[in-house]
């Protein structure tokens, strides 16, 4: 599923692109657990399921952990990246080049099937992308790697979200 941009999201995305203020300055990565397809861009913060088990938490940054890419040629797409020098928050490794990391610690309930964007102040969810297929930890030391990111044009699959298990 391609990444979607909720109703509410929206208008604060482009409150952050073009420097003007948003209710929120701190936000949460979270990874849920619904059954895939079945959220919208109407979807709200507390639609998403989040894992039970395994040693999950969200991870936390703040607004100046967004910026755009730099752009190196004329005909590239601009994005939006979250790229904080520290990511904060419990289970993570570490900001390992632009990925955050999820490291469980045993078997989650359900299976993971994608990441949404929350922002502490608000409790509106920005954005939801599912991951390619369902990620299940199973293990101590099992881990989860992504890099959040939406194009602000047309976009090829390399451009898209890296996720990796």
């Amino acid at each position: 599923m391609a990444l979607v941009i909720t109703d509410v999201g929206g208008s604060n995305i482009l409150d952050i692109i073009l420097g003007g203020a948003t209710a929120d300055t701190d936000y949460f990565v979270r990874l849920f657990t619904n059954t895939r397809g079945t959220l919208t861009d109407t979807a709200i913060e507390v639609d998403f399921v989040q894992p039970v088990n395994g040693g999950y938490q969200d991870i936390s940054f703040n607004v100046g952990d967004i910026s755009p890419a730099a752009l190196s040629n004329p005909g590239d797409v601009p994005y939006v990246l979250i790229s904080p020098a520290v990511w904060t928050g419990g289970g993570q490794v570490g900001n390992q080049a632009g990925a955050l990391v999820w490291k469980f610690t045993g078997a989650t309930t359900l299976p993971i099937v994608g990441y949404d964007i929350v922002g502490v102040q608000s409790g509106f969810t920005y954005w939801f992308e599912e991951l390619p297929s369902d990620y299940q930890p199973t293990t101590n030391g099992d881990e989860l790697r992504l890099t959040p990111k939406f194009m602000l044009g047309k976009a090829t699959a390399e451009d898209l979200a890296t996720i990796t298990a």
